[in-house]
């Protein structure tokens, strides 16, 4: 009877002392704002753009990510697709239920497309960051989205230290040289950050536009360095970006050994696509393909042509 009451004792400790941790990677599908800034090629989003980009679709915009938002309640989440902080700061004011803080830097992207971290400072604390520049000089295309970085510190049940890279490689359009000089651009970074940190907990989230078997993933980051733990998904025919007809990994979640191999620390308990019915087209033409904002020139009013990824963390003391 002792034996049953102190196991049910430990297990409530446990409890009290775990924090769960959702991480999450979503590209939005171009959340913009109304102006046109004269730098990028933006100007289809907005009120007398070709798009019809209005205060009323984007305040749309910010009620569909709301229904994700209230759905998926991320602690930290890898956006892309953001044009500026200034219209993603107006989704996090939008959205009343939970505060967010924002990281955001603004790149070379043509269109003024960026990666942005949003983060919940009540249980983290933003400790540095910054943007890495793709080298992409010599190809057709040189501008591409930088790579965010980020060092979170978790405020409970202790302090450690998160390092996420929000990635959005270049399209599909380029050849795959570019995505290859993303990886790499990964790659030197963690690499600089294992020899200051060796046990350095590190996660590499986003729109890679390319897939787990690709030459980007396993050859440009040097697979046997990390764990892919989309690879699986992907092996199974999985995926949260639907084109020609099939579903593509592209958005993917990728951590180090040191994170995975933490038991006494971290506890994986979940990593997986977020595939709800409301997040799918309901026209039987498209389905099930993610409900899309626009299909081409044409307004769907629906949530994003991708669907969000996440990994759900438990941290003890």
């Amino acid at each position: 009877m002792f034996k049953a009451i102190l196991f049910f004792v430990l297990i409530a400790g446990y409890g009290l002392r775990a924090q769960s941790l959702r991480i999450v990677a979503y590209n939005v599908e171009n959340l913009f704002d109304l102006q046109d800034d004269p730098r990028t090629q933006d100007e289809d989003f907005t009120p007398g753009g070709k798009l019809n980009w209005t205060e009323e679709r984007l305040k749309k915009k910010y009620q569909r990510l709301a229904e994700v938002w209230d759905s998926l309640s991320p602690d930290v989440a890898g956006l892309t697709e953001i044009e500026n902080r200034a219209v993603l700061e107006g989704f996090v004011k939008y959205y009343k239920k939970r505060k967010y803080a924002v990281v955001l830097y603004e790149g070379r992207d043509e269109r003024g497309i960026d990666p942005a971290l949003v983060y919940d400072p009540k249980k983290f604390r933003l400790l540095s960051s910054r943007a890495l520049r793709v080298n992409l000089s010599g190809m057709p295309d040189s501008s591409t989205r930088d790579v965010l970085v980020a060092a979170l510190e978790t405020k409970k049940p202790f302090k450690d230290t998160l390092h996420l890279a929000v990635n959005h490689w270049p399209s599909r359009r380029n050849p795959p040289l570019a995505r290859y000089r993303a990886a790499q651009t990964v790659k030197t970074w963690a690499d600089s950050l294992k020899k200051v940190r060796p046990n350095a907990k590190i996660i590499l989230m986003g729109d890679f536009n390319d897939e787990p078997t690709d030459s980007s993933i396993v050859h440009g980051l040097v697979e046997n360095h990390w764990v892919n733990l989309w690879k699986p998904i992907h092996a199974r025919g999985e995926g949260s970006y639907y084109h020609n007809k099939k579903w593509t990994a592209i958005d993917q979640i990728i951590v180090s050994p040191t994170l995975h191999a933490a038991p006494n620390r971290w506890t994986f308990s979940d990593a997986q696509i977020y595939k709800r019915e409301f997040l799918l087209e309901k026209n039987p033409k498209y389905h099930p393909a993610p409900f899309r904002t626009y299909a081409g020139d044409k307004y769907l009013g629906g949530y994003s042509d991708h669907l969000p990824v996440y990994l759900d963390l438990k941290i003890r003391k």
